[in-house]
């Protein structure tokens, strides 16, 4: 399958972990059941792919990396985006926890739900 016609398609760069987002304008992403075949701009997109692929306009929309957790809970209270905010800027998973944050803070937020 091709997604064609993106906006902006964000990427984070494989060398910079998730630290680094780098956008890709007038993208495409094509894709085969389960595996991210080809990323870049629609204009080098390969022939071989254009005519192997059915195509879904996009309508210049933003395309943004997924996330995939495989670990999750329907009950969660509170709110930790502060944390990964931190995290990205380099704080380590102890340090936060040193300041109250972590699982614990999140147990503590669901038990009072």
């Amino acid at each position: 399958m091709i997604l064609g016609n993106i906006g902006q398609l964000a990427r984070c760069l494989e060398s910079a972990g998730q630290s680094e987002i780098h956008a890709i304008r007038q993208a495409a992403l094509v894709w085969d059941e389960d595996r991210i075949l080809w990323v870049g701009p629609e204009s080098e997109l390969p022939a071989s792919l254009v005519s192997a692929y059915e195509r879904i306009d996009a309508g210049g929309a933003l395309v943004v990396p997924g996330l995939i957790d495989c670990h999750t809970h329907l009950a969660f209270g509170g709110w930790r985006a502060d944390e990964f905010e931190q995290r990205i800027r380099g704080k380590t998973y102890l340090e936060i926890a040193a300041a109250g944050g972590g699982i614990r803070r999140t147990v503590e937020a669901t038990r009072r739900l």
